[in-house]
């Protein structure tokens, strides 16, 4: 299960580090860069070999961010989340859904 920020870091993989999806390493340090903070991450290739992940996003805050994502016009970490094997599920609050998504 993962959070996505309003930034679009995903785990503690943050705008920027995108090359955390790509290391061969199950877990890495990463570096928060609006607090300089050091955190441990899952990367990328630990993510999306799972066989479900989960991503939950609530508020308005987010809702930029998922509707880019969901619009494939960005490249933020979350957007790399794509399970090889598995299966990806959003759970999303009314309030961070894109219009277009809403029934």
């Amino acid at each position: 299960m993962l959070g996505v920020g309003e930034d679009g870091h995903t785990a503690s993989i943050f705008p920027g580090q995108e090359n955390l999806f790509t290391t061969d390493k199950l877990t890495a340090v990463s570096v928060n860069p609006s607090n300089l903070q050091t955190r441990i991450t899952l990367t990328g290739s630990l993510i999306n070999n799972a066989s479900n992940v989960a991503v939950v996003a609530t508020g308005m805050n987010k809702l930029k961010i998922i509707s880019e994502v969901l619009d494939e016009t960005n490249s933020y970490p979350i957007s790399l989340v794509s399970p090889i094997h598995g299966k990806l599920t959003w759970f999303l609050t009314l309030d961070a859904t894109p219009e277009s998504l809403r029934k």
